[in-house]
């Protein structure tokens, strides 16, 4: 009818989105919060983000959803080991966005996945942050050889606007 085709829209808004991931493991030294970096830039559009950096800045305000998913691991150690993994906002910690993954015996192996819906303002920043409970055991986020397949990255992260 030529009241639907009036309604509409011809207009092509580009998508705002990034998808990145590291090929690296990051087990961290301490244990302090470590922001979690990303060396492969799978997808990237609109949002801004710098080869083996942590930061991924938005240019639009709006509501963004992110989702990642992280390889955790350790390779050694006594007794139960915990990683927490949270999301910051310019350098401010975001309250309930953590996860926490603990695992109970060396060379475990767990995936983490945090959905989260943010409202943004153009030039705002998103780290992904780790803390892991003793730095001496290889606990972090891990990269995984695949044989036969491709290897499975250490972290993925999605970030789209809605």
């Amino acid at each position: 009818s030529p009241l639907f085709a009036a309604q509409i829209s011809t207009a092509s808004v580009p998508p705002v989105v990034a998808q990145l991931s590291s090929s690296v493991s990051q087990l961290p030294a301490n244990t302090t919060p470590n922001a979690i970096t990303y060396d492969s830039q799978d997808l990237l559009m609109g949002i801004t983000h710098t080869i083996n950096g942590s930061r991924v800045t938005v240019p639009l305000s709006g509501v963004y959803i992110i989702v990642l998913g992280g390889q955790i691991s350790r390779t050694g150690g006594g007794g139960v080991q915990s990683e927490d993994i949270w999301i910051r906002k310019n350098g401010v910690d975001i309250p309930h966005s953590g996860i926490r993954q603990t695992l109970l015996n060396p060379n475990d192996t767990a995936v983490v996945v945090n959905n989260f819906a943010l409202n943004l303002v153009a030039a705002d920043y998103i780290e992904v942050m780790q803390q892991v409970s003793i730095s001496t055991v290889g606990l972090g986020i891990t990269r995984l050889d695949v044989s036969g397949g491709p290897s499975i990255p250490s972290i993925i992260f999605t970030m789209l606007k809605m």
